[in-house]
């Protein structure tokens, strides 16, 4: 079925000639893509009043002008953070009074919707052009390339405050009943952990108890990062991932890694879009089961249990993903993508 339309005057008279000539309503609507219903509106039309002319149609006339709505169209797309109030302020100064609803109704017939802006980092030209031709030299890597390497970080997940989302069932006006809200804290307890991820699925996942510096940073790759790496059966041939936090890029690490003989994954600024282990840490948030965070040690233990148990599915997606974000940043010319 074709999508709604007004049919022209000729179109109208056409359809009137058919049907007086014999032809059934739903001959007429398979010809002109539209249902038996609306030719027979047709039809009626112009017995009843003779004509198949549009009819005085009543109600309020149209406020703005084709110049008016080019010019709020104009205006938010110079600035997509603009508001409605703003845009009457800026039409007041050409003499040009419409209200703010009046504003987004034009805003939404040329297909712009309000929404919340997503937050990312504040990616400079000079690291996006870095991103640019890391997508372009990495792009053509093939995919058994992606399957060696061991992805890591740092993540923090909080007792109370979590991330995830939680939906429930409430009535009208009961939306803020302590059965239907989740708790925040400003100062939740938080387990602090490092943990690594190859398409041959976890490696192991180190509760961070110390301060986080280059000499706890070493002292955990020098306990974990091979048993990882033994875990997951590439001892022998993985290419490792770290970012630019400057604990990863510290002397003492850089010696730690030649005398390993670790051979690294060259890594830009501002890319956690990149690294795929940052979605997994979400998938680890919303595993625990709000069950578990009756008490710090319940959830603790939870946490590293729904790490233990997190699927092949799972990863083989992430890692299947690579190739996707790659192209993503080059068609956004090294800034911001949807991951």
């Amino acid at each position: 079925m074709a999508k709604s339309r007004e049919f022209s005057e000729n179109e109208r008279l056409f359809m009137y000639k058919k049907r007086i000539s014999g032809h059934s309503y739903a001959d007429i609507a398979r010809d002109f893509g539209c249902s038996d219903n609306c030719v027979k509106k047709v039809v009626n039309k112009i017995n009843n009043y003779g004509t198949a002319r549009n009819l005085f149609r009543s109600g309020r006339n149209r406020c703005t002008t084709h110049r008016t709505d080019s010019l709020i169209k104009q205006l938010v797309t110079k600035s997509r953070k603009t508001t409605a109030k703003e845009i009457k302020q800026d039409l007041a100064l050409s003499n040009i009074n419409i209200s703010e609803t009046t504003i987004r109704c034009r805003l939404k017939e040329n297909g712009f919707f309000g929404g919340i802006a997503r937050k990312r980092p504040a990616i400079s030209p000079s690291n996006a052009a870095k991103r640019l031709a890391f997508a372009k030299k990495y792009l053509k890597m093939p995919p058994i390339f992606w399957r060696k390497i061991i992805w890591s970080d740092e993540s923090k997940f909080e007792f109370v405050n979590s991330k995830r989302r939680v939906k429930v069932w409430k009535i009208r006006g009961e939306g803020l009943n302590s059965e239907n809200v989740v708790p925040t804290t400003k100062h939740s307890k938080s387990v602090m952990v490092w943990g690594c991820v190859s398409s041959s699925g976890v490696g192991k996942l180190v509760e961070i108890t110390s301060k986080m510096d280059a000499k706890t940073y070493v002292n955990i790759l020098e306990n974990n990062l091979m048993a990882s790496a033994n875990q997951m059966k590439i001892q022998d041939n993985f290419v490792f991932q770290l970012d630019n936090d400057p604990k990863h890029t510290s002397k003492l690490a850089k010696k730690w890694f030649a005398e390993n003989q670790i051979n690294l994954l060259e890594w830009i600024a501002q890319s956690p879009d990149l690294n795929i282990i940052e979605h997994l840490w979400d998938h680890l948030d919303r595993s625990v089961p709000t069950s578990s965070r009756k008490s710090f040690a319940t959830f603790k233990n939870a946490l590293f249990k729904a790490w233990d148990e997190i699927g092949p599915q799972v990863i083989d997606s992430l890692v299947a993903s690579v190739p996707k974000r790659l192209q993503a940043v080059i068609h956004a010319k090294g800034f911001n993508t949807k991951y």
